[in-house]
């Protein structure tokens, strides 16, 4: 995470981080009834406010979107669950 960027520089920072914190052991492989954390971070560095869509893909297929909104320099962190279901016939 970049956190001193260059003065006047335009960008955003996105972030996922795994159950440690850290931009490391992401859940990547879940069995039946397992839930895997990580932690997903955006910073707006646009100097201006800007809205954004977070959209969870599996394969090609959307399985969640979520919409927010920042002010230059304002930050979040959200911690986002993923649960392993089987589907009984």
């Amino acid at each position: 995470m970049n956190r001193h960027p260059k003065q006047g520089e335009k960008f955003t920072e996105f972030y996922i981080l795994g159950p440690g914190g850290k931009a490391e052991d992401y859940p990547t492989a879940l069995k039946a009834g397992e839930t895997g954390t990580v932690t997903i971070g955006v910073v707006n560095h646009e100097y201006r406010d800007m809205d954004y869509t977070l959209d969870v893909l599996l394969g090609n297929e959307s399985i969640g979107r979520g919409a927010l909104s920042l002010a230059h320099n304002q930050d979040i962190q959200q911690r986002a669950f993923v649960h392993c279901y089987v589907e009984r016939h």
